[in-house]
């Protein structure tokens, strides 16, 4: 769809895990942090890692709103809309599985939400829930 790439990162520095340049580039991009996600987490090390991340954003070191982006090649209007509800940093402010498959983005790709309420056992929904 895009050269851009939200989950990758160019090359790391020494010592720097790449799920930590991975979050650096969420919080770029979809944030700042919301309370929310630290409430969601839990784990002591990684708020901590979460909240320093968040917090290393500055003049020198600006975020990059994934809803500035212009001119992303392959990316269609309302794109950027959708990816950045399912992106969002707040999890209870993600739509569920049965609000995205009834999102117009889905449906531009030709993906019917019907099965999924019609046969349980083999609805994209509970494939979903039961991973």
């Amino acid at each position: 769809m895009t050269r851009m790439v939200i989950f990758a990162y160019d090359k790391l520095e020494e010592g720097v895990m790449p799920e930590v340049e991975v979050l650096s580039n969420m919080l770029s991009y979809f944030g700042p942090l919301p309370p929310a996600l630290l409430e969601h987490v839990r784990d002591p090390q990684w708020c901590s890692v979460l909240t320093h991340l968040d917090q290393s954003f500055n003049m020198d070191n600006p975020r990059k709103p994934f809803s500035l982006w212009r001119d992303i090649e392959g990316l269609e209007p309302g794109d950027k809309e959708f990816f950045g509800q399912l992106l969002n940093l707040a999890p209870g402010n993600r739509p569920t599985a049965e609000d995205l498959l009834k999102h117009s983005w889905f449906s531009a790709w030709g993906i019917d939400p019907a099965p999924c309420k019609t046969s349980a056992d083999n609805s994209t929904v509970w494939r979903l829930r039961n991973i």
